[in-house]
């Protein structure tokens, strides 16, 4: 048992190493606040938690953290550990696609219900787009990130219930419904905040009432 801890230890370091080498590799193109955010969940990686969600306020560079959590999770480990990018928009989806050609990091956008899924092959796509698509793409060695995770759907949540790799979610909503930030956190597990507001870009937020019956 001790030998087996010592392996372990010792390929948590290398992995962990691995991680931090690559991102370090693109840390010119983040902010302070940005990078350690995604080193925060890079490391989480070898903590118990199966997923980790950033809340950052809009325009405050979610997408170059994606782009940065992206290029270092299929880059540190061989064979290729591809991603899945969920987004709630199609505007979404070619805004990353070309945000992540700037770091010359290729993500295949998908917006139809026919095509082969490539095991090696990382995607972006809407969320109906990737309902259909469920089966094929949950296996152990995809991870997925989830932009805007505030718009997710129950159908989308309790598809991710069932993921069975890794997990990443970004929001620049501060509550979620009467549960507020508690609510984010029994869906989403472990939260991250920048605490980074962009001006004069400024949410405000409705508040909803939801009323249950005793059933």
């Amino acid at each position: 048992d001790q030998s087996k801890q010592a392996v372990w230890s010792t390929l948590k370091v290398i992995k962990e190493t691995a991680m931090l080498v690559w991102l370090e590799s693109i840390k010119d193109s983040l902010r302070d606040y940005q990078y350690e955010s995604v080193r925060s969940m890079l490391l989480s990686y070898f903590r118990w938690t199966k997923g980790w969600f950033v809340r950052s306020w809009e325009w405050t560079g979610k997408t170059r953290c994606m782009r940065a959590l992206t290029y270092s999770l299929t880059h540190w480990i061989y064979p290729i550990t591809p991603v899945v990018i969920v987004v709630p928009t199609l505007t979404i989806q070619r805004w990353i696609v070309k945000s992540f050609e700037e770091l010359w990091l290729n993500i295949t956008p998908v917006s139809w219900s026919k095509i082969e899924i490539d095991p090696n092959t990382s995607y972006v796509m809407h969320q109906k787009t990737f309902l259909m698509h469920y089966d094929k793409l949950n296996d152990w060695s995809r991870y997925y990130v989830q932009d805007e995770c505030h718009h997710a759907s129950q159908s989308i949540i309790d598809a991710i219930n069932l993921w069975k790799s890794w997990v990443f979610w970004f929001t620049a909503s501060p509550l979620r419904w009467e549960f507020k930030e508690d609510g984010f956190k029994m869906l989403y597990w472990t939260m991250y905040e920048t605490w980074k507001e962009s001006l004069p870009v400024k949410v405000y937020w409705i508040r909803k009432e939801r009323k249950y019956s005793l059933d």
